[in-house]
């Protein structure tokens, strides 16, 4: 019968499947899930397949219903999921103890790691960000803290359903922060730390259950997947000292180090998540830390301390050297004085000492309305610093993507400047009218390389009545090219501007309104008007081929063609804007001037 319910379920069309749905089915197969741990006398294996078919119909059925409308459900996701949660918790203790065998409890415990294993199946679904709501409305959080708190089961087992429980928890939080503020508010890290430390010492499995929920993947994969959550990065640092094993003290602290570590955005998530303090109160148990664990540590530190660190925390640092005999040279001596030196050193374009943090997608600095544009020209000069786009599983890397916003200066009917970072960490400038979008890249250059960059940004109008309008893109001090590039009208004012931030987005005008795509064929035309043969690239050359990098696409498609505008994703320096165009000698002045004139 399962069997024949399955293939309902997974081949049938959905108005059959829908029909087959009905509370009565609903029971049955969470009947037959409340069996399977009191059939003594059937084959444990036979009893983990039927087990195993009936989360898979259980698993169909929420994807199913999830795809369907109200009127046509006859059991909403909800009602299931609370008998889910139910049987997952269901107290036992009311069997006599003859029945309560080893035997059964492998079996009970068999059966609740297969019904976590199966919320990740669920989870795994198209529609998932409207499933982690309903899971959310559910209790799921409490009801899998309560698994792990009332289970008393031996320690092998005990392990692998607090494996089960952390993915589970995982499944739920992934890409989710209304799911992660939701957790902290109701459970709380410091909570699930006290839960998981009362089952004992933790295995490796477990360990590295932590680790791939803080990156939300595969742990090992340093440098591809970024830090997601940073909450149990946090709790692996509180759980070193009460690590008996020096092994694992070693492998957390040194993976700790390498991921906090890799690059600009990690290290300020973790500076921002208090990571300093925590490392701290950490190393003050260095006599329950292995060497190799506490050095670790304080070189994280020191990285972290790179990024920012205030004098409390420095002077915190400095007294965990402080020993009990006065002639007597603590341990972490030159481990520190190390850390020290890593955070003093801020030469270079690989550092800064202050700056604007806009990796928050919706970080960013607003300009106050400009009603009048006082010059003639456009010009703008920025430090910024981008690292390279982590990889999320399962995202494609389609067409646009976003763009990571350097500035904007809108009117209000869309007409303006913009310049943005592709998430392949291309520069583009681009002008918007009331009919196009005209765009300049900056090839063969990425910025998002964690090293610190001048740009400078030039927009010159054409001389009338026959002038061409040019832009100019220098960065470090030098120019990398310059391209014909429209000048808007500038007789409106500018009512959005915002720098490093996603801001306003431009007027998208009706699809009856939107003209047809303007001419962007890379070839340039082989008649040459007299604007041409006046302009200053008939008599200098262009740096750079214009032909190649110039593109024009109709107003308000630019969300479809280049991706959704974001904050900079990264660490904005010292910006100056000026209503003039900048002389080369004065833009190689700003460069030289440094981050921090």
């Amino acid at each position: 019968m399962l069997r024949l319910k399955y293939r309902c379920f997974y081949c049938g069309f959905q108005r059959n499947a829908l029909q087959a749905i009905s509370p009565a089915t609903m029971e049955v197969l969470m009947r037959v899930l409340a069996d399977c741990d009191t059939w003594d006398d059937k084959d444990p294996e036979e009893v983990s397949r039927k087990a195993e078919l009936t989360l898979k119909c259980l698993t169909e059925v929420v994807h199913i219903l999830l795809t369907s409308s109200s009127d046509q459900r006859q059991v909403e996701t909800s009602t299931i999921l609370e008998n889910y949660f139910k049987l997952l918790n269901s107290d036992h203790s009311a069997l006599p103890n003859s029945r309560r065998s080893r035997q059964w409890e492998n079996r009970f415990i068999a059966l609740q790691i297969q019904m976590l294993n199966t919320i990740t199946a669920m989870l795994d679904c198209t529609d998932r960000p409207v499933l982690q709501a309903i899971f959310l409305n559910s209790n799921c959080f409490e009801h899998l803290i309560r698994l792990l708190q009332n289970c008393k089961v031996f320690q092998g087992k005990l392990d692998s359903l607090a494996v089960s429980t952390i993915q589970a928890l995982t499944a739920v939080l992934h890409k989710s922060p209304a799911a992660k503020e939701v957790f902290k508010e109701r459970i709380g890290y410091a909570h699930i730390y006290e839960v998981l430390k009362s089952l004992g010492q933790p295995s490796r499995e477990l360990l590295e259950e932590l680790m791939n929920m803080a990156v939300e993947g595969d742990h090992t994969s340093v440098g591809i997947l970024g830090i997601s959550n940073v909450q149990p990065l946090l709790l692996l640092i509180q759980w070193l000292p009460e690590l008996e094993s020096h092994d694992l003290q070693i492998f957390i602290s040194n993976w700790l180090k390498r991921i906090c570590c890799i690059n600009r955005q990690s290290r300020a998530t973790c500076v921002n998540a208090n990571m300093v303090i925590c490392i701290i109160e950490t190393l003050n148990f260095h006599s329950s830390l292995h060497r190799t664990c506490a050095e670790n540590l304080i070189a994280l530190q020191g990285s972290l301390g790179s990024q920012s660190m205030s004098s409390g925390e420095l002077h915190r640092l400095i007294r965990l050297l402080r020993t009990s005999k006065p002639k007597q040279i603590h341990p972490y001596v030159i481990p520190v004085m190390h850390a020290i030196l890593t955070m003093a050193r801020k030469q270079g374009l690989d550092s800064a000492l202050q700056y604007f943090n806009l990796s928050p997608s919706m970080a960013g600095i607003a300009v106050p309305p400009i009603h009048k544009w006082p010059g003639s020209a456009f010009s703008f000069n920025a430090w910024l610093c981008l690292d390279q786009d982590q990889i999320t599983p399962g995202d494609g890397s389609s067409k646009g993507g976003k763009r990571k916003q350097l500035y904007s200066f809108f009117t209000g009917s869309g007409i303006g400047f913009e310049a943005f970072i592709t998430c392949s960490g291309v520069l583009v400038v681009a002008v918007c009218t009331k009919r196009e979008y005209a765009t300049v890249m900056l090839p063969d250059h990425c910025f998002c390389d964690s090293l610190w960059h001048n740009i400078t940004i030039v927009h010159v109008p054409g001389k009338r009545p026959f002038g061409q309008s040019f832009v100019y893109i220098y960065v470090n001090g030098q120019q990398k090219i310059s391209a014909p590039l429209r000048f808007p009208a500038m007789n409106e004012p500018f009512t959005s501007c915002c720098i490093g931030s996603a801001g306003q987005r431009t007027t998208t005008p009706p699809p009856s309104q939107i003209p047809d795509p303007p001419f962007s064929s890379p070839i340039m035309p082989h008649r040459t008007s007299l604007g041409g043969i006046l302009s200053p690239a008939s008599w200098g050359g262009l740096l750079g081929k214009s032909e190649v990098v110039t593109k024009l696409i109709s107003a308000g498609t630019q969300d479809s063609e280049w991706g959704c505008p974001t904050s900079l994703e990264g660490q904005l320096g010292s910006v100056i804007l000026f209503h003039e165009a900048l002389q080369p000698s004065q833009v190689k002045a700003l460069y030289l001037a440094g981050k921090w004139w």
